[in-house]
């Protein structure tokens, strides 16, 4: 059994392309997403931090800081990863936030912004806040929403109660208004804070005109953006917003916009409890957005799953890599965030492993989660090693290798009492939906305060699509139901998504709408089964050891039937025939041995 269990491991891990649906060796360059540029560029940035670089963004007389380095390391690693220029350069500077750094300092030479830096180190150039694009949620659209409104604003006088017809010359454009009372004390800090609220509030309008849910937290950074790329951004605010020389226009946008969309005072990055201030974070970004190039959808995507690191992330509206769900393995960047911070403030991979192991176990299903991850690190390590990297693999590892060996061990069992591999298989996917609606009907009872209970009694494809691809594929076209019991209530929802979720929303039924947050997070998790095929590939390697056939056969006959497990994402069988060839070969090896 030990040596099975040892052929099979060290097969399914051979590459990390053999274990998931998805098409890593893709992303690796580019193509698609941009996660394994922000594993490899938190790796460069870790390294420099621990060389002694020091990440402070001052106002210093010279013509280079520590922070440069940092940042053209970072910039060549995104790069080297596929990231074009200017996504390359946003994804560096968001790095770097989370790392600790600043994003201003000077007024008026010698002065530096990080997001500038970044992007004149990427060698991008600089596209305007109206092109930026929010991250895909279904459609996407641009910031072009946001500077609309702010300029309209602008022009019905709404901005500020200057109007800089009416002040005498040699006033305005100088440090008579600059720096004093009329431009920092009225100007500066009116336009900031109301293009701010107007700009979050124009982009919130116009994500659900293009059928997207709002999303706060990208929202109130674009309406930050759009007033800070108007407005003198490195004004000293009046004292009503704090002590004189502590708060600047940033912060001051930052509280418009928060506002606006409703964020809370407070957010905290993970595991650790650090609180954030969310007007200075949404400030800061917002400065940083002003300054970039042009990224694309994938850029800003990276960008919206760096900040998955906070706490509150599903209810601001940040990526959903930092759990408690799984993320497709494209978006998975939080851990990146989580183990950078601990790295940069304590200098220990031990330390950041422990942190990201711990944030594991909150998620729906820790095990496939730390699969997940560990994927994506040991693909990014093969473009830069690090730091960043090395936590992860220590935290995820371990429970990695121990999941393959649980599913060698329940084969060669089962298989052994007379059950089919398909039969095998099923169990493992059984056991993985109840661990779903254990972990989802917990978290939900949690938030609810009531006792609420989600079976999942069916996951198959074909959901309103007819073909074989629609059927075999269940991930492209769900067919599922669920029974939601809420305090002893049942409700049977069948066809959960082709069916309920349209006939709520569109009939706007009232007792659906409420129960589909409720149902919709453990569907959810269950439709990125494909990110790991842990529970296809181990099996038919471990049938093919025992000789129950060969690998290319066994893996047929796994996907013969429709499962998830192997009906998530199209190449399920051709990596399981991979796995299970070079099972053979390791396990004919060690008995010749």
């Amino acid at each position: 059994m030990e040596k099975i269990i040892s052929a099979v491991t060290e097969a399914t891990l051979l590459r990390p392309d053999l274990l998931t649906g998805d098409a890593i060796n893709a992303v690796a360059g580019g193509h698609g997403m941009l996660n394994l540029a922000v594993f490899c560029t938190a790796n460069a940035i870790a390294e420099k931090i621990l060389e002694g670089r020091v990440l402070k963004l001052k106002a210093s007389n010279q013509k280079e800081i520590d922070l440069n380095a940092v940042i053209d390391e970072g910039v060549r690693t995104a790069r080297a990863a596929g990231a074009d220029p200017s996504n390359a350069a946003l994804i560096t500077a968001s790095l770097c936030y989370i790392a600790g750094s600043n994003v201003r300092a000077g007024v008026p030479s010698g002065n530096r912004k990080l997001g500038a830096l970044c992007r004149l180190s990427a060698g991008a150039q600089r596209g305007g806040v109206l092109s930026l694009p929010t991250p895909k949620g279904g459609n996407k659209i641009s910031a072009f929403p946001a500077v609309w409104k702010v300029y309209e604003a602008m022009m019905e006088g709404k901005l500020t109660r200057i109007n800089g017809s009416k002040v005498p010359p040699g006033i305005l454009g100088t440090p008579l208004a600059g720096h004093s009372s009329l431009g920092e004390d009225y100007i500066f800090s009116e336009v900031a804070e109301n293009a701010a609220a107007i700009g979050a509030e124009a982009m919130m309008k116009a994500y659900s005109g293009a059928g997207m849910k709002p999303n706060p937290f990208v929202s109130a950074v674009f309406g930050a953006a759009a007033a800070l790329e108007i407005c003198h951004p490195d004004a000293a605010m009046p004292e009503r917003f704090g002590p004189s020389f502590k708060v600047y226009t940033p912060e001051v946008a930052g509280i418009g916009a928060a506002k606006a969309v409703g964020l809370p005072e407070t957010v905290h990055f993970r595991i650790t409890g650090e609180e954030f201030n969310t007007a200075k974070l949404i400030g800061d970004l917002g400065i940083i957005m002003k300054d970039m190039g042009t990224p694309t959808i994938v850029g800003m995507l990276a960008f919206y799953e760096i900040f998955a690191c906070f706490a509150e992330n599903a209810k601001i509206g940040t990526g959903s890599s930092g759990g408690p769900k799984t993320a497709p393995i494209g978006h998975v960047a939080a851990d990146a965030s989580l183990a950078l911070r601990i790295i940069a403030q304590t200098g220990s991979v031990e330390r950041a492993a422990e942190a990201v192991a711990k944030n594991k176990k909150g998620f729906f299903d820790a095990e496939l989660a730390s699969i997940e991850v560990n994927t994506v690190v040991r693909k990014a390590e093969e473009l830069r090693s690090g730091r960043v990297t090395e936590a992860v693999l220590l935290a995820t590892s371990s429970v990695t290798k121990k999941a393959i060996a649980d599913r060698v061990r329940k084969t060669c069992e089962d298989m052994e009492k007379g059950k089919s591999l398909t039969d095998v298989i099923k169990v493992f996917e059984n056991n993985r939906i109840t661990k779903v609606e254990e972990s989802a009907s917990a978290m939900m009872s949690e938030a609810l305060g009531k006792k609420v209970k989600i079976k999942v009694t069916k996951v198959e494809g074909g959901g309103g699509r007819s073909g074989n691809t629609a059927k075999k594929f269940f991930a492209l076209s769900p067919d599922v139901d669920v029974t939601v019991t809420i305090d002893g209530e049942k409700t049977v929802m069948k066809g959960f998504c082709h069916k309920v979720i349209p006939d709520a929303v569109l009939n706007k039924k009232k007792e659906l709408l409420n129960l589909l947050p409720i149902v919709a997070p453990a569907v959810g998790e269950l439709l990125v089964t494909g990110h790991s095929l842990v529970d296809l590939v181990v099996p038919v390697a471990a049938a093919a050891v025992l000789g129950k056939g060969s690998p290319e056969e066994l893996a047929q006959e796994a996907v013969s039937r429709y499962s998830m497990a192997t009906g998530g994402l199209p190449g399920g069988a051709e990596r399981a025939a991979e796995v299970a060839r070079l099972a053979l070969y390791v396990y004919k090896g060690d008995q010749n041995r």
